[in-house]
């Protein structure tokens, strides 16, 4: 199994004969991701894990380069429908496969923003910096909502499972156990190791795959350190576009 992290929450998941893409994201102006369109050409299977701006609101741009399968909650289903973007709606415990590649939906959460990190995101030189993209995002904030329908799914394939969280959260509910690795989100706090680390005594899982660290949306994302995670479980930070292997 190969994964390939294109910023932000966008993980590619690839077998020798099928893929399946996680939320992509085309980055805003602004940001040093160099993501594009066509670096998601060819990707014809879509599943998104929730409804917020930074997860979908480059599908109807996707869409119109080629037809595409995508998958998501009533939620994503409802913030793309007056995009006229169609969504297969799906539910806790649905399982889908594509080729040999499966993925079952587990219940999710959002991560849960601190009063700490919204006032430093607001009070800060990067938001005059990053004027320009004030007036989308606000608008996509309140067109893509999450209505609390955040899911988390696990992929298996070629004898792996991965368990993949679109957002640092987690739900009360009975995830796998032991997986061969486990996507994190790592931003949304202001306490973000603190954060991180009860869900990871929770998930134990054999590796962990760092994702959404990176500043795609300025100025209301940044580039997150996340050296104390790194040395704290010995986490892997990706690098744009390079294929890990599991």
């Amino acid at each position: 199994m190969k994964l390939t992290w294109y910023g932000t929450a966008s993980i590619l998941v690839e077998t020798e004969t099928s893929s399946v893409l996680f939320d992509p994201f085309i980055p805003m102006k602004g940001s040093e991701v160099p993501t594009k369109a066509e670096d998601f050409d060819g990707r014809r299977n879509i599943v998104i894990t929730h409804a917020h701006y930074d997860h979908i609101a480059s599908l109807p741009a996707l869409v119109e380069r080629e037809e595409r399968s995508i998958y998501g909650t009533n939620a994503t289903v409802r913030a793309l429908r007056r995009h006229g973007v169609a969504v297969n709606q799906i539910g806790i415990g649905d399982e889908l496969v594509f080729g040999d590649i499966k993925v079952t939906a587990y219940r999710g959460k959002h991560v849960r923003i601190d009063a700490k990190l919204r006032r430093k995101t607001v009070f800060n030189k990067r938001t005059f910096r990053y004027c320009y993209n004030l007036v989308p995002l606000i608008v996509g904030m309140l067109r893509f909502r999450e209505r609390g329908e955040t899911v988390s799914y696990l992929v298996e394939a070629e004898g792996k499972r991965v368990l993949l969280f679109g957002s640092m959260g987690i739900a009360d509910t009975d995830y796998p156990k032991d997986v061969d690795l486990f996507v994190l989100p790592y931003q949304g706090r202001s306490d973000l190791l603190a954060s991180a680390l009860p869900i990871l005594d929770r998930i134990k899982p054999k590796k962990v795959f760092l994702d959404h660290f990176d500043d795609s949306f300025p100025p209301f994302s940044c580039t997150i350190d996340t050296t104390d995670v790194e040395r704290a479980v010995f986490a892997y930070k990706p690098n744009y576009g390079e294929p890990f292997y599991l």
